[in-house]
């Protein structure tokens, strides 16, 4: 596929190579989602470059309009990827996600004491690890796509401004790249294995791409807008067909803060008198993916930030 085109760019730098030796089949997603080669999206792209007109060819004098530098700048943020750039984001959000979870499996086996701060309380903690899982899967990120903006929860903005508000600050840029690199912090420092690398990406206020990495169980779970969702490359998940509520496993998260926290605690209560059983695994994305994967039969939190659901 292809032929025309150099992958070149795709492959890792050398000091990277080793991150992704003997999983190059979490790479090939030709035969998760297609046959014969034909791609993962069909024989015809979903995402197809079209027009994006302003509604009228004209104005009313005849003359043809001028098309400003500030139309220019929005006619690009709103094209759509093509379908080789949403391939090559699949392929390299796969190798981040996977790079990141090398990181963390690592430092987790050399390092009996990982540093670590609080950020706004003795429940939201940031550590070290978090710090370098982020800068090696943006350091990726930015050598495939230099143009893509960026955001991780371990970026400097303030309190007050929040997830949602970084967010905002960067959806008018076409391809943003939203990471959590260790979703489940307080577990990774615990030694508790339910720690994973959350990778987003979003187009139009929108996730096209969503890739979750569980190092501890070695599954990568990733998605394409409209194309379903696969664990590995081995096959297509569905979630649970359950409709009876005494017959479903929930899962919720508690969040850091007495807000989040108070309520939840409420709702498990009631949940947990109605529902087989509810589960609080401290981990947002891997929780989604598992009710992606059927293991789970539905998950709530409050407030939850968007680097916690961008991917799920």
């Amino acid at each position: 596929r292809h032929s025309s085109r150099s992958d070149s760019h795709l492959a890792p730098e050398a000091d990277d190579a080793s991150q992704f030796q003997g999983m190059g089949g979490l790479f090939d997603h030709t035969d998760a989602g297609t046959r014969e080669g034909v791609g993962l999206w069909g024989a015809s792209s979903l995402w197809q470059i079209f027009h994006l007109a302003d509604g009228n060819s004209s104005s009313s004098n005849g003359t043809a309009p001028v098309d400003t530098a500030a139309n220019a700048t929005r006619k690009e943020a709103e094209r759509p990827p093509s379908e080789y750039e949403m391939e090559n984001i699949l392929v390299i959000a796969k190798k981040a996600a996977i790079l990141g979870g090398n990181t963390l499996t690592k430092a987790q086996r050399d390092h009996a004491n990982v540093e670590y701060h609080q950020k706004t309380n003795p429940q939201d903690l940031v550590s070290e690890v978090d710090r370098l899982v982020q800068r090696k899967i943006r350091g990726l990120i930015k050598r495939n796509f230099p143009k893509h903006a960026f955001l991780g929860e371990e970026e400097d903005f303030s309190a007050a401004e929040g997830s949602r508000g970084a967010l905002d600050r960067r959806l008018h840029e076409r391809l943003l790249w939203v990471v959590d690199p260790v979703d489940g912090t307080v577990n990774f420092l615990h030694g508790f294995p339910y720690s994973v690398v959350s990778i987003a990406v979003i187009h139009k206020e929108e996730p096209i791409v969503g890739v979750i990495y569980d190092p501890s169980r070695m599954e990568l779970f990733w998605a394409v807008k409209g194309k379903g969702t696969y664990i590995n490359n081995r096959k297509q998940l569905t979630v649970s067909a359950k409709s009876n509520f005494t017959e479903s496993l929930l899962a919720c998260g508690l969040g850091t803060t007495p807000h989040q926290r108070e309520p939840t605690l409420r709702a498990m209560i009631g949940v947990a008198g109605e529902a087989q059983s509810v589960r609080c695994m401290g981990s947002a994305s891997l929780s989604l993916a598992w009710v992606a994967a059927g293991r789970l039969d539905g998950y709530w939190e409050l407030d939850m930030d968007v680097w916690d659901s961008a991917a799920g």
